[in-house]
């Protein structure tokens, strides 16, 4: 338990400590990722991995690597404090999405899906 002077102080402390991550994988590294992940009966991993079986490294082309990063998502309408947390998440290689309130409250677990989907870039 924490008290603070308020909601700015709160959330400041929240992005601080929150663990940011940016990260670069090898393809090479994703498919041990996916190999180890797999069910003897050949159905998805039983998490929501960020290199799903529909990713880019099951394609013809060669993939040499991957670059994801968490995502700081927050709804148009928010208190300024929660704007103001972008800045520490970009410094510690987060990225930030500010969407519509209605399509946080609609989100299904494929929408989340499709957005870290969006932030993995691939090298090809």
């Amino acid at each position: 338990l924490v008290f603070t002077s308020g909601a700015t102080e709160s959330l400041r402390l929240v992005a601080e400590r929150f663990p940011w991550t940016s990260f670069k994988i090898t393809a090479n590294q994703a498919s041990r990722i996916l190999l180890s992940n797999h069910n003897t009966d050949n159905t998805r991993p039983s998490y929501d991995s960020k290199v799903s079986i529909d990713s880019p490294i099951h394609s013809p082309k060669k993939l040499k690597s991957m670059h994801a990063q968490s995502i700081l998502l927050f709804p148009k309408n928010v208190h300024t404090s929660v704007i103001g947390m972008r800045q520490i998440a970009l410094q510690r290689g987060a990225r930030f999405q500010c969407v519509p309130i209605e399509e946080v409250l609609g989100a299904t677990s494929e929408w989340f899906r499709e957005l870290m989907e969006e932030s993995a870039t691939s090298s090809w």
